[in-house]
């Protein structure tokens, strides 16, 4: 990350901090706001909305337009044995990734990058406006809202939905990439080789049911409170 990238975020965070400290308060308090629970989660989570927000059109502009792109290729490659003189030698073992500046990378595949990468970034919007809605509701002392299940059952649908297109998607650019960049190369030699793969681990059906399994826990809490109003 550049300097600029630098200033940038902390130019969006403290915009977001001075939005939404309280005014008309003292000096103290409005410093301290940052430091609550309530206060930083909604800095921080506001921060996240915007510059991921902005951050995916940017990125797809880039995937899609710029000649030259920065790339984790994948490959296969056998890795040389070590020279005898170095304290421990290699026995055995593979190469399988490089970063790499890559020029005549196709549209196909800079469309399948760049629906990976919105869909990963989508996914930290969604938890960030998550956290942000329930950071409101304690700020102001609001207890169990419906609201609060319902926006974690939308977000257990957004891990999945966003994981497993960027699972795919991912996958198929870079199998795509891989060949584009290393399809022709001489099989007898120790030089990268094309790799096709489809990675689809599903973790995000565990991270989804843990996440609805809290939300019903968070709904049992609204129903309770309500049915217990003006008990005490």
């Amino acid at each position: 990350m550049g300097p600029f990238a630098g200033l940038y975020i902390a130019a969006v965070t403290l915009a977001c901090y001075l939005w939404f400290v309280p005014r008309g308060e003292g000096v103290v308090r409005r410093f301290a706001y940052v430091f609550s629970a309530a206060g930083l989660t909604r800095v921080v989570a506001a921060t996240i909305v915007i510059e991921a927000g902005l951050s995916i059109v940017g990125g797809v502009v880039q995937r899609m337009t710029n000649p030259v792109l920065l790339l984790n290729a994948k490959f296969y490659m056998d890795l040389p044995d070590s020279a005898k003189s170095n304290s421990a030698r290699i026995l055995s073992g593979t190469a399988h990734e490089a970063y790499v500046l890559a020029a005549g990378v196709s549209q196909q595949a800079r469309i399948y990058l760049s629906v990976e990468f919105a869909a990963n970034t989508l996914l930290y919007v969604a938890m960030a406006l998550v956290a942000y809605r329930i950071a409101t509701a304690v700020m102001l002392d609001r207890g169990f809202l419906g609201s609060m299940a319902k926006d974690l059952k939308a977000l257990a649908l957004a891990v999945v939905i966003t994981q497993t297109l960027s699972q795919y998607f991912g996958s198929r650019a870079d199998s795509l990439v891989s060949h584009e960049l290393f399809g022709t190369n001489d099989w007898s030699a120790v030089v990268p080789h094309s790799y096709s793969a489809m990675n689809l681990p599903l973790w995000q059906l565990f991270a989804a049911a843990a996440i609805w399994v809290f939300a019903r826990l968070i709904g049992r809490g609204v129903e309770l409170q309500r049915d217990t109003a003006g008990l005490v």
